[in-house]
């Protein structure tokens, strides 16, 4: 049909995923980076764990400010 455009969607995900956890070396990092292996071998793309201080809240604000696209993920401990 002459002025029809075809949108084909993308899968998801189609570029490397975030996951924000507080402090390195801990245990949340831990489990952090063994999610991040699993992600990266089922979907195809790269799963970077960024970690951040300040006990969860500087990567509690970095998520709430991230663009809501569901490439930036929050790691965190139950105490959050």
């Amino acid at each position: 049909m002459p002025g029809t455009e075809i949108v084909s969607a993308q899968t998801y995900p189609h570029k490397p995923l975030r996951l924000i956890a507080p402090e390195p070396g801990e245990g949340v990092d831990f489990a952090a980076r063994i999610v991040a292996q699993g992600i990266s071998g089922s979907r195809g793309q790269p799963v970077i764990v960024e970690n951040r201080g300040g006990g969860g809240n500087v990567s509690g604000e970095i998520v709430t400010k991230a663009a809501r696209d569901g490439y930036t993920l929050l790691v965190t401990g139950s105490t959050f």
